[in-house]
């Protein structure tokens, strides 16, 4: 595909994937993955957020030798392309990154065109392309030459070579953003009872524990169930109610690495599967806590709207949210992705 605009000279280069580039798994390190074509990149973008993006507009940010970012909006951003744009530079600028893709994803006809008014407004030196894609054909609102049919250029992301690269590497992506959604999701309503039960239990039986003992209490079962089997009712109940006093909570927040940032969102995801709602806020925001530090932006933000929702009060949670870049902004991870065509 030729583009009508002029390109930034200096592109993306081959690199290994590194460690923690994924928000569900860990990468190969030795892994290379390399994109010659849109319909390479409509092919990794998934598993660079983490699940299949729909009536979304993802920003894809590019160095000198790497993908440095993904992000993703609602497309109804699109309503007011201007400011769209302003948002997506500073993101950018804010980031050092050389240049920037755009790929709208929508079946309505209309998102071409808004999407053409969101390039019209970003700066032609750093934007690389912006693509409009429906699940089945993409189109560059950049190229209106022959390369470029007006009915698009058909694409299979899940039989696309770099899909399979990607997986191949270690990376995953869950088949919507709902699926992210249900990963934050507490216990079914006929649980609730028995689950209730359980946390009276644990609070009679530590009614009269120091704090400094539950401090210390906490810190072994962290520690011993990042390395362990899942955990049963009882553990998730037991490490929901020591959470949910503020000083202990943040002896199990300390814990937290960039190393074992993926074990803890493991851990701290089945312990918000089975825990009531009224007790869930503090075990929500250290998995959303987890899912920043492991670059999982979907699953932080899906953390910080079901706390809203339940306890809109909880300092914690505004406190994960002053480190989105924006509510409603899913930030995905980067990538060592290299050879991208200069035709392109």
């Amino acid at each position: 595909m030729k583009k009508s605009r002029k390109s930034p000279t200096r592109r993306p280069a081959s690199r290994p994937v590194g460690p923690g580039s994924n928000p569900t798994a860990a990468a190969d390190p030795s892994a290379r993955l390399k994109a010659t074509s849109p319909g390479d990149l409509l092919g990794v973008v998934p598993y660079l957020l983490g699940f299949h993006p729909a009536d979304s507009v993802v920003m894809v940010l590019l160095g000198e030798r790497e993908v440095m970012m993904t992000a993703r909006i609602d497309v109804s951003a699109l309503v007011e392309p201007v400011e769209l744009a302003l948002y997506l530079d500073e993101v950018r600028r804010s980031q050092g990154a050389l240049g920037l893709v755009t790929v709208t994803y929508s079946h309505d006809p209309q998102a071409r065109e808004d999407t053409a008014a969101l390039a019209a407004a970003l700066d032609p030196l750093v934007l690389i392309d912006a693509l409009v894609a429906d699940g089945e054909r993409w189109w560059s609102v950049l190229c209106d030459g022959p390369c470029c049919p007006p009915e698009g250029t058909p694409y299979d992301a899940g039989s696309n070579a770099l899909s399979a690269a990607a997986v191949y590497a270690g990376l995953s992506a869950l088949p919507s953003r709902g699926a992210v959604e249900a990963m934050v999701d507490g216990p079914p309503v006929d649980d609730e009872n028995a689950l209730s039960v359980l946390v009276d239990e644990a609070l009679e039986a530590w009614i009269d524990t120091p704090v400094g003992a539950r401090k210390r209490l906490v810190r072994r079962l962290v520690t011993d169930a990042l390395d362990g089997p899942p955990l049963s009712d009882p553990d998730c109940v037991r490490l929901a109610v020591l959470v949910h006093d503020l000083a202990v909570r943040d002896v199990a927040w300390a814990q937290l690495s960039r190393e074992r940032a993926e074990s803890h969102v493991t851990l701290w995801q089945q312990v918000v599967a089975r825990t009531p709602s009224w007790l869930a806020s503090a075990p929500l925001c250290l998995l959303g806590m987890a899912a920043w530090v492991s670059g999982n932006g979907a699953l932080q933000n899906c953390c910080i709207e079901r706390v809203d929702r339940i306890d809109p009060s909880y300092s914690m949670a505004t406190l994960l949210g002053g480190w989105c870049f924006s509510r409603g902004v899913d930030r995905g991870s980067g990538l060592g992705l290299g050879g991208w065509s200069e035709s392109v």
